[in-house]
């Protein structure tokens, strides 16, 4: 590996001297406190201080551990059980990095917060990736002299992963923020590793993970859910999962799940098949719980949510049809009442006034392969209820793409409860307060088929879960646990229907409260989400996010009823009102927070070109409202008229600098490049 010497003039003869002495004198007191100290609490040995060639020093009347880099030095001790930190009088340390000289380069580089983490990941990597350490704290960006380092000693590595703090809404900004610049730089697949929220909160770097015991497995798992924050157009957007390691749910979650969800999923082994097994089972349960009420902002939702999973064809997507099982004994029931008994659907009202005589429920679900007005009857003869649940995203597109078929608008209102009204020459009726669930599946054509415009509502109103498989042969051979999977389906789905009985009961709705303390932990949540991992120049996302809120609750909602049933199931009945499980909320947080992760990674990969060509509209219709030459605040005064922030015009302006289609003539005075240009020829 070819090394440049940012500033070699720290290096003189008798610094270097010092050095060799310094590294001599580790060799010879092997036995030295601070080497055991560097053991016990850092978890770094006597071989990886030798290759890093750290050495022992004596400064100021005290011994250290010195790490040397281009330019500088740092020292290193504890004292007082609290860690004592400096660099030697004319280091730089923003100039360089702590790293191992001459190291051959590999597939991998890690830019590591500190000397110590550097060594720390170097004893578990190996020679698996090269790993570079900052010497002047965590930052949001390089110094010119640490960019020409990278460009040219790793200009052909791949893929780039960032270890920073990200356990406090700051520290995720700045480690995101140097992701981004690194990228910038390096043109590569760059990485944030989250460290803290794969531990749930329980380690807030890699040394305290390593510290308690954590190897090789704990790195790889928290590797492979790191994230890449999108580039496009030299604007940094949301963060989104790589291609290659979508995250998966946390495992911590299926611990705290309610007894009947637990059980099932612990049948599953595999995990993207257990993922879709919660997320589609989640949507089956909604549809049970009739008159469950969860209060929200202004107004009352039922826990009836959308959910989408896209993945590539034969990849085990097709799991989800096993959840769609557990409503199968509340399917069979209203799909018999409809054949006994004339029913009065109490929601629904003809334009007269009366309630409408029909027939009775059609079943839990509701064909997607129907005209808008089949599924206005569906809705209206469920009482405003059911379930589309969908293998094949196709079987709703031939729907729409018919002019009987396209029931989007009905689909976007619904998720919401806004009133479903129709009128025809023969009839007119409304179903009140629709609550239905939507569970579809489907492929990446299908999926971008689906979501032409990607800014009518539709794709904001879906959580999405998506993976990418590997390309091996998976066994089809029957197991134990897959036959007890099913069995248990079938149980299961008799005891919803007892819930679901339970709940048909009551004369008034069960509302669901949530307390001032879980409000707070839902705001900060998201407040941390849309400063950190949203794009505020997306429109879409930014949607995504407030409707992932709503989602959340009725997650939650959903969990906290079915352990109450479990727990009491007469309270189901008696109580007027439940607070929701903190288990529950965390759970469902926990969910929503990878949803919002796929979502945008779908959004800037799959759709991508129309996003960004709605974008460059906006931008093109603020330059087309300015004059030749104009100030921040007209622009400004343009932007806010097309729905962007003073942050993101501001940004736009320098973006437009960058692609030289204005200039800044002065202090907030702009030049469009083009009138600029015609004025020139002029003279």
């Amino acid at each position: 590996m070819r090394e440049k010497a940012a500033n070699t003039t720290f290096w003189s003869d008798e610094m270097q001297a010092t050095k060799r002495e310094a590294i001599k004198r580790l060799f010879t007191e092997p036995e030295h406190s601070l080497l055991n100290i560097a053991l016990e609490y850092d978890s770094i040995d006597l071989k990886t201080l030798q290759t890093f060639e750290v050495g022992l020093i004596e400064k100021w009347g005290f011994d250290w551990l010195l790490f040397p880099y281009m330019t500088g030095a740092q020292l290193y001790r504890r004292e007082n059980g609290g860690k004592v930190i400096c660099n030697l009088p004319g280091s730089k340390p923003n100039k360089s990095f702590f790293c191992i000289p001459e190291q051959p380069i590999q597939s991998q580089l890690i830019i590591a917060k500190s000397p110590r983490e550097a060594m720390s990941l170097h004893q578990l990597l190996g020679e698996k990736a090269n790993i570079i350490a900052l010497c002047a704290g965590e930052v949001p960006s390089l110094s010119t002299e640490q960019e020409e380092y990278l460009r040219l000693n790793f200009s052909n590595i791949p893929s780039t992963y960032v270890f920073l703090d990200t356990d406090t809404p700051q520290a995720v900004e700045t480690s995101m923020s140097l992701t981004v610049n690194i990228h910038k730089i390096m043109k590569n697949k760059s990485f944030v590793v989250d460290n803290h929220s794969i531990s749930e909160g329980n380690y807030k770097d890699i040394s305290d993970a390593f510290r308690n015991g954590e190897s090789t497995d704990y790195l790889s798992q928290v590797m492979q859910n790191a994230k890449m924050p999108a580039v496009q157009n030299q604007i940094d957007v949301a963060c989104v999962p790589s291609d290659e390691n979508t995250s998966l749910l946390p495992k911590s979650i299926y611990d705290k799940l309610p007894k009947l969800l637990n059980r099932l999923c612990s049948l599953i082994d595999k995990d993207h098949k257990k993922d879709i097994f919660l997320l589609s089972a989640l949507v089956v349960i909604s549809a049970h719980l009739k008159n469950v009420i969860l209060e929200h902002d202004d107004k009352w939702y039922t826990p009836d949510f959308y959910m989408l999973i896209i993945a590539r064809a034969a990849s085990g997507k097709g799991f989800a049809n096993k959840a769609k099982g557990l409503g199968r004994s509340l399917d069979d029931y209203l799909s018999n009442f409809r054949n006994d008994h004339s029913f009065v659907n109490p929601n629904s009202t003809d334009n007269k006034g009366n309630f409408s005589d029909v027939n009775g429920p059609r079943g839990l679900y509701l064909p997607a392969n129907s005209s808008d007005r089949a599924l206005y009857d569906s809705l209206n003869e469920n009482g405003g209820k059911g379930i589309i649940f969908e293998s094949e995203i196709d079987t709703l597109l031939k729907a729409n793409t018919q002019d009987w078929g396209n029931f989007t608008d009905l689909l976007r209102k619904a998720f919401h409860h806004e009133d479903l009204s129709i009128s025809r020459k023969t009839d007119f009726f409304t179903v009140k307060n629709p609550a239905l669930s939507m569970l579809l599946t489907g492929t990446h054509d299908q999926f971008r088929n689906l979501f032409r415009n990607t800014e009518n509502g539709f794709y904001s109103r879906f959580s999405i879960y998506t993976f990418n498989s590997p390309p091996v042969w998976q066994s089809q051979r029957p197991t134990d646990k897959g036959r007890q999977l099913n069995k248990e389906i079938e149980s299961s789905s008799s005891k919803l229907f007892d819930l679901y009985s339970l709940l048909s009961r009551r004369e008034e709705k069960l509302a669901v409260l949530y307390t001032n303390k879980q409000w707070d932990l839902l705001d900060n949540k998201f407040e941390i989400i849309f400063n950190t991992q949203v794009n505020q120049d997306s429109d879409v996302l930014q949607s995504c996010l407030k409707r992932a809120g709503t989602t959340a609750l009725r997650i939650s909602t959903i969990l906290t009823i079915l352990r109450l049933f479990e727990k009491d199931p007469s309270a189901i009945e008696r109580k007027e009102f439940i607070s929701g499980n903190d288990d529950d909320l965390e759970t469902a947080l926990k969910i929503i927070q990878i949803s919002i992760e796929h979502s945008s990674y779908l959004l800037f990969t799959e759709l991508q070109s129309n996003d960004l060509k709605a974008s460059e509209v906006k931008i093109q219709t603020i330059l087309n409202n300015l004059p030749g030459r104009f100030t921040t605040a007209e622009a400004l005064g343009v932007g806010f008229e097309v729905g962007y922030s003073e942050r993101s015009i501001k940004r736009k302006l320098n973006d437009l600098i960058d692609k030289k289609k204005i200039i800044k003539v002065a202090h907030g005075v702009y030049e469009k490049v083009d009138d600029r240009s015609h004025l020139k020829m002029v003279s």
